[in-house]
């Protein structure tokens, strides 16, 4: 079990550092450091759901036989394709963040029109996407900690331990 949590523990330390550091000023760059620290939290999470749910995975040590605990490995199973659509849409909103506050080149606004250079450009709400990409980072760690607890659970159960 550890191994498998080790895939995490780097995307989501690092998606932590991003959250922790300012973007006033720095919107561009944060933004893009966001989307970077999304990217590896989705790569990372595609191998956790995989090697989760894959015959020999972490779900295998849960006793299926218990109707309770079938249900909540159905649930934690569900939870990963969520997890996973929430991580990816937030990737791509903090890379269209980083485009609002990417500018032409000098020599290449004159191959614009006027009209597209001078247009209205939505600014994105950084607070918003700091609480959104802290919400995850929070619901990811839980989703770990309810993995682990799980699979305790059925085995501390199992071996009849508190008889």
């Amino acid at each position: 079990m550890p191994v498998r949590n080790d895939i995490l523990r780097a995307p989501l330390d690092r998606l932590e550092q991003v959250l922790g550091a300012p973007a006033t000023g720095r919107e561009r760059q944060w933004a893009s450091r966001l989307a970077a620290a999304l990217g590896a939290v989705v790569q990372g999470w595609v191998v956790h759901t995989a090697e989760s749910e894959s015959a020999d995975g972490v779900f295998t040590e849960v006793d299926l036989t218990r109707p309770s605990l079938a249900r909540q490995v159905g649930a934690l199973c569900q939870e990963h394709g969520e997890l996973l659509a929430r991580a990816t849409a937030l990737q791509r909103e903090a890379q269209s963040a980083a485009r609002a506050f990417t500018f032409p080149a000098p020599s290449r606004a004159a191959a614009y029109p006027p009209a597209e250079l001078s247009g209205p450009r939505q600014v994105p709400d950084f607070g918003l996407l700091r609480r959104r990409a802290e919400e995850l980072l929070h619901a990811l760690r839980r989703h770990q900690e309810d993995e682990t607890d799980l699979v305790l659970e059925s085995l501390t159960t199992d071996i009849g331990v508190g008889d």
